[in-house]
């Protein structure tokens, strides 16, 4: 590895990975931040967990069905112009989230939410191929992908922060979260539209020696890889390795998606609810602070049930004491009948008796019977 290589691609390192780093930091929490408005906006909306997993799911359809078609509008447009209206569009629909009413609002906007950003993440690994060599290739998406953790870690406790807007210009708190979280990526659109370069050929932050050499490292490793096989878009689709690493992909998906839009909706209740168990008068300011929103409320209104219910039965049990005394006592009765059957019949004697009657008396006052029958 010759310096100019080094020089070149640590320029272009820097200038390209924590720029796309950003942008798919945005989208991903843009994309899974109605995880956490939803612990609000289900209640406010009245949305079944039916309805919330139907509009969760309605965004993937359109992401699907329009990734290749939109890498292929991407080939002809050119990345810069394409990535940066896939970041606007998909800002205003992520933004439009905050002005649903109802379960079919809530469907259609996710539904074109999943057509404007879709092509995205597809679109960044094909640009990022524009300016790596395949030697360099799998570390740069690798770091790319560092983005889905740092959304995660960053992007909980932010969203859960927001909720604190409620109220503030007579908004809830969820439609904050998308109104506030949809800014960035309105605003990235703009700067890729006048930070990315569609091609090494273009790119006037690199030195003429340093854009000469990646053209010509590029334009070689893509005549060996023509010469090796060419494939048109139909054959690459039928591709057998294709089809497995798309089920291996869904996979994935499945299983991060399912994770991530209802493991706030099961953890926020649950911990609410364990904290108020252990501590009833705990406002829900306190629970908020430690990012269980406003599930807690939800929990609360369970607990106040509880409390009504426990009430309930407290004014109930002296109705039910009385029960039980009265059946001891007819019991005893029955009792005391049989021991004086016996009595007459010299097996039991008049002590035993009374010592028995005198002990479940003193047992119902509240002492302690004594007994000094043999």
């Amino acid at each position: 590895m010759d310096a100019l290589e080094v020089r070149t691609m640590a320029k272009v390192s820097q200038r390209l990975i924590p720029f796309v780093i950003i942008c798919y930091f945005v989208a991903y929490l843009d994309r899974v931040n109605l995880s956490f408005a939803a612990l609000e906006m289900n209640k406010d909306l009245n949305f079944t967990s039916t309805v919330y997993g139907i509009g969760a799911g309605a965004f993937f359809i359109t992401y699907f069905l329009l990734e290749t078609p939109s890498n292929l509008a991407l080939l002809k447009m050119g990345a810069r112009r394409w990535i940066a209206r896939i970041m606007f569009t998909w800002g205003i629909l992520s933004g439009s989230m905050a002005f649903i009413w109802n379960d079919w609002s809530f469907y259609t906007v996710r539904f074109l939410f999943g057509a404007a950003e879709a092509g995205f993440f597809p679109g960044i690994l094909f640009y990022l191929t524009l300016y790596f060599p395949a030697a360099y290739r799998a570390r740069m998406v690798s770091m790319y992908m560092v983005a889905i953790p740092v959304s995660a870690v960053i992007g909980a406790p932010l969203s859960t922060s927001i909720l604190y807007m409620d109220g503030f210009l007579g908004l809830k708190g969820w439609q904050w979260i998308f109104i506030s979280e949809a800014i960035p990526a309105l605003i990235l659109s703009v700067v890729t539209w006048f930070y990315m370069t569609d091609h090494p050929s273009q790119a006037r932050w690199l030195e003429p020696d340093e854009r000469d050499w990646l053209v010509r490292r590029q334009e070689a490793e893509m005549r060996q890889r023509e010469a090796a096989h060419s494939m048109s878009v139909w054959q690459v689709l039928r591709n057998p390795r294709v089809i497995a690493l798309g089920i291996a992909g869904f996979g994935i998906a499945y299983e991060i998606y399912g994770m991530t839009y209802f493991l706030p909706r099961v953890v926020g209740p649950s911990r609410a609810l364990e904290l108020l168990l252990e501590d009833p008068n705990l406002p829900a300011a306190a629970a908020k602070e430690m990012g269980l929103v406003s599930e807690v409320v939800a929990a609360e209104e369970l607990m106040e049930a509880a409390r009504a219910k426990a009430g309930e039965l407290a004014q109930k049990a002296p109705h039910y004491v009385r029960m039980a005394k009265k059946l001891c006592e007819t019991s005893l009765d029955h009792t005391i009948t049989e021991h004086l059957q016996l009595e007459r019949h010299g097996i039991a004697d008049s002590m035993a008796t009374e010592d028995l009657r005198n002990g479940v008396e003193t047992f119902f006052a509240g002492g302690t019977p004594e007994f000094h029958g043999r």
